[in-house]
């Protein structure tokens, strides 16, 4: 409606397909700045504060040699300015919203909003905003599971603090009948003209493979063996039933880390379900496009806030494979100035003090190597021609190099729940 006031042939039907003026682009431009400074950055600032409040780990990150006891307040205000830059300053969800324009910013934005409604056991909050992020944005499903078990565990939880079932199941009754209400509220317009099946073929497009070009995920690593069992088997046409079979590898490795959420839903536990489940999904789930990969990010930035073991280092970490993943997308759109701007500026920011503060010099000196190899990956990519016989293998090198980084990442998120996990049981059995 906003953008048919200001510019009407942005928004005509079949006519403003493809369109790119200037002035497409400024309001574009302008409307994502303005998610940003109304809803995405208020979520971040607010979620910071109260998983600063909660964890306290941030502060270790802005001041590691201070330790001495600090009020609350003092804590948030001296302590959430480097996890707040570190967030705020993601080269890949700054490059892809302000300049590919996808709002994946509105959802993340949701989301997190929902998050910090549930840090606050406001779980109906929760439910209503989460369901909005996710009618916004399918990839919101990304987050479904943890959300999911986090409220039931928090419902069952309730029921043995009262013990009274009835508590339990009339809150899970009522987190229902709030997401139920959310759904119809927002597909009442398509309900009504009963155009609901075509847009469940459009947001579900299982017609159109297992990734969306190049990705680094499992699916697009393993496509010359995918390639070979078609023409072996299938007389090259396509394996069926695939998206069953990535559904259920999806369910199958995200299920761990989601039954420990169910079984202690803490705060902890809710952001490493978070993580560890919207990262499985890109890395598995079907037909993943190379963008999606800023779901898992912004959820993982705020692990930092997790006390002990090397959190912090991992998500930095993943941060500039993140934004790496997608180069080939950034070359596309010619996207390479803000690019390098922007991962030179984090490098020095957050990239180089984490390698040069790793104590075991032989890890430092692989941490440095395996930069070197992404940069010369880059470089390939930029100024050699692949041989014409397989145009892509520049391409396929990043993503199965970004691929491995993921898969580690993963693992450590995932061992660090189980280490989590294990704390809160014994701390339990104790008391």
């Amino acid at each position: 409606w906003i953008a048919s006031l200001v510019y009407p042939e942005m928004v005509q039907f079949e006519a403003s397909r493809g369109i790119e003026t200037w002035q497409t682009i400024l309001f574009m431009r302008c409307s994502v700045l303005l998610v940003d400074v109304l809803l995405l950055m208020p979520a971040i600032y607010f979620l910071v504060r109260e998983l600063v409040k909660r964890l306290g780990n941030a502060e270790r990150i802005s001041s590691p040699e201070d330790n001495e006891e600090k009020t609350s307040e003092a804590v948030c205000a001296k302590s959430i300015v480097m996890p707040l830059m570190l967030i705020l300053s993601q080269p890949a969800l700054l490059l892809i919203d302000n300049a590919h324009f996808q709002y994946n910013n509105f959802s993340i934005g949701l989301t997190l909003w929902a998050v910090y409604a549930c840090t606050r056991n406001q779980l109906l909050w929760g439910a209503f905003l989460f369901t909005l992020a996710l009618n916004y944005k399918i990839i919101a499903l990304y987050y479904s599971l943890p959300f999911f078990f986090f409220m039931l565990g928090k419902c069952r939880l309730f029921s043995r603090r009262t013990k009274q079932l009835t508590g339990g199941l009339l809150l899970l009754l009522r987190i229902g009948l709030m997401v139920l209400g959310t759904f119809l509220l927002c597909w009442a317009p398509f309900l009504t003209q009963l155009e609901w099946k075509q847009v469940l073929r459009r947001i579900f497009p299982f017609e159109r493979g297992l990734f969306e070009d190049y990705v680094a995920n499992f699916w697009c690593t393993v496509q010359p063996v995918l390639k070979f069992v078609s023409r072996r088997y299938f007389q090259g046409q396509p394996i069926p039933h695939m998206a069953l079979i990535s559904a259920g590898f999806t369910l199958t490795c995200a299920l761990p880390s989601n039954l420990m959420v169910f079984r202690k839903p803490t705060v902890q536990q809710f952001l490493f379900a978070l993580s560890s489940t919207s990262l499985v999904f890109f890395l598995t789930s079907f037909h993943v496009h190379e963008k999606t990969i800023l779901f898992p990010l912004m959820v993982i930035s705020f692990l930092i806030f997790i006390p002990g073991g090397r959190l912090n280092r991992t998500v930095i970490y993943f941060s500039y494979l993140a934004a790496y993943s997608m180069y080939p997308l950034i070359v596309k759109d010619a996207l390479q100035i803000a690019y390098w701007a922007l991962m030179i500026l984090f490098g020095m920011v957050f990239l180089w003090p984490s390698i040069s503060s790793v104590e075991c010099w032989k890890r430092r000196w692989a941490l440095l190597f395996m930069i070197t190899i992404s940069f010369f990956i880059q470089f390939l990519i930029s100024f050699v021609p692949p041989p014409p016989a397989l145009p892509y293998l520049h391409v396929y090198a990043l993503t199965s190099f970004s691929f491995v980084g993921f898969v580690l990442c993963w693992l450590h998120i995932v061992k660090r729940q189980w280490t989590d996990y294990r704390k809160v049981s014994q701390k339990e059995h104790q008391d």
